[in-house]
């Protein structure tokens, strides 16, 4: 079965945009050799898009407002730890997972994990 991305277009956000705004700044950092600049953080759409099907799944499941909205919170906030993190040795992790069999993928768990 495929999955319908568009769900996740079309799902609201619950919180305030303002809210939305404040944490997708807390994935921008300094940059290391000019503290002046700010490297806006590339996570910032994948945390939207995570929090909408949030969204649209936690809704359909029955969920009130207020738990949707934490829910959301924690998927904007999901991804921090990663702010600052340089592309090229966030692939080599992914690779490094590849290497030991680990799942990466949606499709790859699911095909290790047929039960969830």
């Amino acid at each position: 079965m495929k999955p319908n991305f568009s769900i996740a277009r079309r799902a609201p956000l619950v919180i305030p945009r303002s809210l939305v705004s404040r944490l997708m700044r807390l994935y921008d950092y300094p940059h290391p050799l000019h503290p002046k600049q700010v490297i806006r953080g590339y996570d910032r759409l994948h945390a939207i898009r995570t929090a909408r099907m949030c969204a649209a799944v936690a809704t359909a499941l029955g969920y009130g407002t207020e738990r949707v909205r934490q829910y959301q919170i924690a998927c904007l906030l999901h991804d921090l730890g990663r702010a600052g993190l340089d592309r090229k040795l966030f692939g080599k992790i992914w690779s490094w997972a590849k290497e030991r069999g680990i799942p990466t993928r949606p499709r790859e768990w699911r095909a290790r994990h047929t039960a969830t």
